[in-house]
């Protein structure tokens, strides 16, 4: 388990203008896109593909918002986030997957989370919709 950025490198140079964002998912070949997809998004994009990768960088990152993909084997995404929440951290939780269900939506919202995102949208779309989910907050 290493800590990735969009750039590969382990750690970003500080940009206020940036927003950070930590992508949780087990699934590595979609890690992989994600971050070719934001680069050049002013993002600092930081992935876990592991539940326990994913809290060490929270707390050493502290990302303005995390994505959490709901249907990950080890800890489901619903039951990582009251993980997360527990760190006290500001970043925005955010539930993703690749179902576009309300009932899933209303499950976010009832978990606590920030807001809920479907994957498979643009670069742009999403940006969008992070920067939304910030400034609603």
């Amino acid at each position: 388990m290493t800590t990735r950025t969009e750039s590969g490198s382990a750690e970003p140079t500080p940009e206020s203008s940036f927003l950070s964002v930590l992508i949780i998912d087990d699934d590595d070949a979609h890690l992989a896109l994600m971050r070719r997809s934001l680069r050049g998004q002013q993002l600092l994009v930081f992935v876990a593909n592991h539940p326990n990768e994913a809290l060490e960088l929270m707390q050493r990152v502290k990302p303005d918002v995390v994505l959490i993909d709901v249907h990950m084997p080890d800890v489901p995404g619903t039951e990582l986030l009251p993980l997360l929440r527990d760190l006290k951290t500001k970043a925005r939780l955010v539930l993703y997957s690749n179902e576009p269900s309300e009932a899933l939506r209303a499950h976010a919202r009832a978990v606590g989370a920030d807001g809920y995102i479907e994957k498979g949208q643009s670069p742009a779309q999403l940006v969008r919709q992070l920067h939304s989910i910030l400034n609603a907050m």
